[in-house]
């Protein structure tokens, strides 16, 4: 069944949305928070989720869509706000901002409207393998080699948690390395007492269960 895109019900709901995700999205993503607070007073970009089907109605979403078609295309000028497509991107204040988002909306409607329509969003974040990999180096201390199992992989990569180098920064100024060497490098600072393994523990067995896993080396698919 087509989702329903005219209804102005949704409207205070998904409004809300935008705005929140405004506020959350500042400190870590000011491009997304500024997007956020223009998009949750227009009607016409927030009622673009309504494309998607109910559950997956996220701001994420429509960002991961758009960036998606700007990765095909880097020469739009709105990729000029984008760190990743421009070494000297432009900020978040701009005021012709919204108007270009807006542009290249509507200029790719049709392609909008079907990713929305068929994408899920999906988390690839390997800096969480930094929380696990202590956990998990106190268990390995008890019970040797481990097993892992991912219940959501997406793309996998935090099975691969014993790939990686990690750096723990203590308040102090002091840093733990373990793992490595490894072109993926992941630093965190931690504010108390962290168990940091001295080696990295031993995964035997790894495996991931996903609804719609994501192969890392189809290129559309890794977007």
């Amino acid at each position: 069944m087509p989702h329903q895109v005219d209804d102005s019900s949704f409207d205070d709901e998904l409004a809300r949305h935008f705005a929140s995700s405004a506020a959350t999205s500042l400190p870590r993503a000011p491009l997304y928070a500024a997007l956020s607070a223009g998009i949750s007073r227009d009607p016409d970009l927030y009622r673009l989720l309504l494309h998607a089907p109910p559950t997956q109605r996220l701001p994420v979403l429509l960002f991961a869509c758009v960036h998606d078609l700007l990765l095909e295309d880097p020469h739009q000028e709105l990729a000029q706000w984008y760190p990743n497509l421009t070494s000297l991107p432009r900020p978040p204040s701009d005021r012709s901002l919204m108007p270009n988002f807006k542009r290249f909306v509507e200029s790719h409607a049709d392609r909008l409207r079907t990713l929305l329509s068929t994408r899920t969003t999906q988390t690839n974040e390997v800096g969480r393998c930094a929380i696990f990999l202590p956990a998990l180096g106190l268990l390995a201390d008890e019970v040797g080699s481990l097993g892992l199992l991912d219940v959501g992989a997406s793309g996998g990569l935090n099975l691969l948690l014993d790939r990686y180098e990690y750096r723990y920064e203590t308040q102090d100024g002091a840093v733990a390395t373990v793992g490595g060497p490894s072109p993926v490098v992941i630093d965190a600072a931690t504010t108390g007492p962290v168990p940091v393994p001295r080696e990295m523990p031993v995964i035997a067995v790894r495996c991931g269960v996903d609804q719609r896993p994501i192969d890392v080396t189809d290129d559309d698919e890794a977007h």
